[in-house]
């Protein structure tokens, strides 16, 4: 559901949803790049490279790329 708030424009509720999912699973990918995308669409460029940090992490090179090339 994060990725469909934040493709809707909905920054807030694509925070919580990722949030919540990543309380759940903390290794959930896809939570850290939805998380991503909407800090960075919210300006929070901080953000947005901590949960970069975080997917290098999870070793998801493939989501890392994908979010750089969202936030540049």
């Amino acid at each position: 559901l994060a990725g469909v708030f934040g493709r809707m424009g909905n920054h807030d509720q694509a925070i919580a949803y990722s949030q919540k999912a990543l309380a759940h699973d903390p290794e959930n990918a896809e939570a850290h790049f939805n998380l991503g995308v909407a800090y960075h669409e919210q300006g929070d460029a901080t953000g947005a490279r901590r949960e970069i940090d975080r997917l290098r992490g999870l070793h998801r090179d493939d989501l890392v790329d994908r979010l750089n090339q969202v936030i540049q």
